[in-house]
């Protein structure tokens, strides 16, 4: 068995070495890195202490393990049901315990998914703790893996602005306030942008936005969640709700949330 020392610096420094799978493993570890808490740690040390040279076996626990890690931040679990839950868990790897049956400690529950995605389905943008880690892990999901970030570098925008000008386009085809604020902060109308931009811009219509605001300078946006928008011509009410299903069912399938 690999000492525990060894294993908490391949974990940290995405070190795990493998014939095959290493690149996916060592993937989980840096998703678990932006975890905004370290409890889930003890397990996957002791996980991969025992099973280094199953790579087979570290993909499937640590697909879980991320699984469980972002679904206790979305729903901002306090430390003392972090600690409890993990503490299942590694009693649970410990005696040998079936992980992948529905009652273990690495499963999220029924009530524990659906309130997940209730949680993604609201109001995203107002929740700071959790919003850009999702909408990574949703812009990765989109690129099927291909995208690299860094972190320090995105913002989160809004495609209908969170205050647009009079007599705007925004006005037509959103024409109360109540009905801004019914779409403007949910996940369907958030994009990624790789770079500080003139919050002036912010406000331009839909066309000038995308030709300003939503491009590099190649014309070209870095991320999938950003490119969707420059292909479509408005952005009306249908259209959010269209996206917001299609983005919250890729958050499904990322999470296993049904």
């Amino acid at each position: 068995m690999h000492s525990f020392l060894k294993n908490f610096y391949d974990i940290n420094n995405q070190a795990y070495h493998s014939d095959i799978l290493a690149e996916k493993v060592n993937q989980f570890f840096r998703w678990l890195q932006l975890i905004d808490n370290s409890d889930w740690i003890p397990p996957a040390i002791l996980y991969l202490a025992r099973n280094y040279s199953n790579p087979e076996l570290l993909v499937r626990f640590f697909t879980d393990l991320d699984r469980l890690a972002s679904g206790l931040m979305i729903q901002r679990a306090n430390i003392n049901e972090r600690i409890e839950r993990y503490s299942k868990l590694l009693y649970a790897i410990e005696i040998g315990e079936d992980l992948y049956a529905s009652h273990s400690p690495l499963q999220l529950k029924m009530e524990e998914k659906q309130y997940i995605l209730k949680i993604l389905n609201d109001d995203l943008y107002l929740m700071k703790k959790i919003r850009l880690y999702v909408l990574i892990r949703l812009d990765t999901a989109l690129s099927e893996g291909k995208a690299s970030y860094h972190f320090h570098n995105i913002t989160i925008e809004h495609v209908l602005p969170q205050n647009p000008i009079s007599n705007s386009v925004w006005e037509n085809w959103f024409a109360t306030q109540e009905e801004r604020e019914q779409y403007v902060n949910r996940i369907g109308n958030l994009v990624l942008l790789s770079s500080y931009k003139n919050s002036q811009a912010q406000n331009y219509d839909f066309e000038l936005k995308k030709q300003k605001y939503f491009t590099t300078k190649t014309g070209i946006s870095n991320f999938a969640l950003t490119t969707q928008v420059l292909m479509e011509k408005e952005w009306t009410p249908e259209v959010i709700n269209k996206r917001q299903e299609q983005l919250i069912d890729k958050l499904t399938q990322v999470w296993r949330l049904q």
